[in-house]
């Protein structure tokens, strides 16, 4: 059997390529921000002893944030193997598998909008061009933590509105003491700054909040998708959370650059299943 997985910073999904029914869900798996011993944590307890009873795992493909480079991808591959001795570990970026769910063989533009962001050119087989994401300190437009870091600033800098800083405040209790413990000595400063999107999703037809997101996917539309040459004719696709929840203002900016859409999807595991059952 071979074991997909879909991992991001705050949740990772598992399947058996080529089943149906929902998949498995584990806690996030980053190797830029968790360490070998907590992976192998999280992969141990929570996740071989689920697909082991189901049988011989014969390969993982395992997607990932955080698997930017050849040293990262074989230490993570090592720690998997840890788990699963007798398989063939393939560890590969989130966004070519967002890229393969997406498109499969055919090309296209795949764009990530979750947690943090990320988009590529995947000329049907592999990624050919990427622009950088740079992360959630000087990067990841259009992502969670980017619209949790705008709605943090307007609030401690008292540019939110009055009422929705009433609405923020009742909803977070935040000081100045708890963002700066959490962003600059947390263990997950990026997950805790997309934490504060849900507020933003809650009120997204306040005028304030939606001229916010409004400029955060502006952001990404630019910074990233505009990049490539010949965007514009190519199809350009969508996946995670930030984008399958909030794709009908997604759809708008994106129409009014001249955009072509393809599907958004929730989660990419659904399609990697498919797309490795068909190999």
């Amino acid at each position: 059997m071979i074991l997909i997985a879909d991992a991001g910073s705050t949740k990772t999904h598992w399947k058996i390529a080529g089943t149906l029914g929902q998949p498995f869900v584990s806690d996030g798996i980053n190797p830029m921000i968790h360490n070998d011993e907590e992976i192998l944590s999280v992969v141990e307890s929570q996740v071989s002893s689920e697909f082991m009873k189901s049988g011989t795992i014969s390969k993982v493909f395992f997607y990932g944030a955080g698997c930017a480079n050849t040293e990262i991808n074989s230490r993570l591959a090592a720690t998997i193997q840890r788990c699963f001795p007798d398989a063939e570990i393939h560890v590969a970026s989130d966004m070519l598998g967002a890229a393969r769910a997406m498109f499969r063989k055919d090309i296209g533009i795949a764009c990530i909008l979750g947690t943090g962001s990320n988009s590529c050119f995947y000329n049907g087989q592999t990624i050919e061009m990427q622009v950088p994401s740079l992360g959630y300190i000087i990067g990841d437009e259009g992502s969670g933590n980017h619209i949790g870091k705008s709605l943090l600033k307007a609030y401690l800098r008292n540019t939110m509105p009055e009422k929705l800083k009433d609405l923020f405040r009742s909803s977070f209790q935040i000081t100045d003491a708890d963002f700066l413990k959490n962003v600059y000595k947390g263990q997950s400063p990026n997950a805790y700054l997309a934490s504060f999107a849900s507020f933003a999703f809650n009120h997204h037809d306040n005028p304030f909040v939606s001229t916010l997101l409004n400029e955060v996917f502006q952001a990404f539309v630019e910074q990233s998708i505009l990049k490539y040459p010949n965007c514009r004719l190519i199809q350009v696709g969508f996946t995670g959370s930030v984008a399958y929840f909030q794709q009908q203002r997604i759809k708008q900016i994106c129409h009014s650059y001249g955009l072509s859409l393809a599907e958004f999807l929730h989660f990419p595991i659904d399609g990697l299943a498919e797309y490795h059952a068909e190999k």
